[in-house]
């Protein structure tokens, strides 16, 4: 067997009257180094059989010692032409030693002979090697620290069994958000628009997002409202005139994280007041106009400028009376003008 890696067959033999192994490691050309002797946990040993019993693809050897009580010694191989001594269970008046798989399982077995009973016993290998499974990319959305373990179900010739545990810290579970607007395009002011913010992935297991997601207009704050089934709704009714650049930004919540979304523009243009200016009663030639007949009213404050002016003596006739208003808020409303028509006897 070869018993330093070296691919060549080395000896070794056993001392019965002193306990000891000499290993003779083959120089490859038909000699032989000097003889490495090793005293053995063993009493009269003589006979060995060879074969990896521990599963670590190194040669090792075992060793049947003659009288009664005393145990079989392993000697697991080092790679090198060394051994480390252990015991396995003991066959008495060992007549010989053998190293097959008996049942097939692909473990080396031992099978001894007692010469003093007649008798066969046949000791079945018990594998120590060690298989490994990885895998990798695992990752706990969420929050909090998980305790994971691996389980191996066993095949035909291994039993069932469970590692330890090992903590496994989770991740907040990315987000993305987008916004629409309905009407969409350009309103004019006043126009109650529905802001609408939806977060994906809102759902992950049985993880669902909360959370509160706050609607902007550039770095102004429009409203929030809480996220519900993906989706956070926001009226917008005062979005002032001009191109507005609305944003919607997700918070986020212990399991999934925040967002922002990309801007739209929500064009809003000026609304023109509502003029309201009753037809005057007829006046007499000679009365100056007043509050009586100049009262016109507006939807929205502002100053109205009157032609002609109040204080006017008007001819006798149908007279043409008009008005310019003039809105306090000139960045959202349109000026507006009316007229009605005034009697003079």
């Amino acid at each position: 067997m070869d018993l330093n890696g070296d691919g060549n067959l080395d000896l070794a033999v056993t001392n019965e009257n002193n306990d000891t192994l000499a290993v003779l490691l083959v120089n490859g050309d038909g000699t032989f180094g000097s003889a490495s002797v090793t005293s053995i946990t063993a009493v009269s040993p003589v006979y060995i059989a060879p074969g990896d019993f521990n599963g670590d693809g190194k040669p090792d050897l075992a060793i049947a010692n003659y009288y009664a009580s005393d145990p079989i010694t392993v000697l697991l191989g080092n790679g090198d032409g060394t051994f480390t001594s252990t015991t396995s269970p003991g066959g008495s008046y060992a007549a010989s030693i053998a190293s097959a798989d008996f049942n097939g399982d692909g473990i080396p077995d031992l099978a001894v002979p007692n010469s003093q009973t007649a008798s066969l016993n046949v000791f079945l290998g018990n594998s120590t090697s060690t298989a490994s499974a990885t895998l990798a990319g695992v990752a706990v959305p969420g929050s909090g620290t998980h305790n994971v373990l691996a389980s191996y179900p066993g095949d035909s010739y291994n039993s069932s069994s469970l590692s330890g545990t090992a903590p496994l810290t989770a991740t907040q579970i990315a987000t993305s958000s987008s916004l629409s607007a309905s009407p969409s395009g350009s309103v004019t002011y006043g126009t109650t628009v529905q802001l609408t913010a939806t977060v994906s992935p809102s759902t992950v297991g049985t993880l669902n997002a909360s959370g509160t997601v706050s609607f902007y207009n550039g770095a102004s704050l429009i409203g929030s409202a809480s996220l519900s089934g993906g989706q956070a709704i926001v009226n917008a009714s005062t979005l002032p005139a001009g191109s507005n650049s609305i944003t919607a930004t997700y918070a986020g919540d212990a399991n999934f994280a925040g967002s922002t979304s990309s801007p739209i523009i929500v064009m809003v243009t000026k609304a023109n007041p509502t003029l309201t200016w009753p037809t005057p009663a007829p006046i007499s030639y000679g009365t100056p106009l007043s509050s009586a007949q100049l009262n016109a009213t507006a939807s929205v404050p502002g100053t109205f400028v009157y032609t002609p002016p109040s204080g006017t003596v008007l001819g006798v006739g149908s007279q043409t009376l008009s008005v310019l208003f003039t809105p306090t808020d000139t960045t959202d409303y349109n000026t507006a003008t009316g007229s009605v028509i005034l009697i003079v006897e």
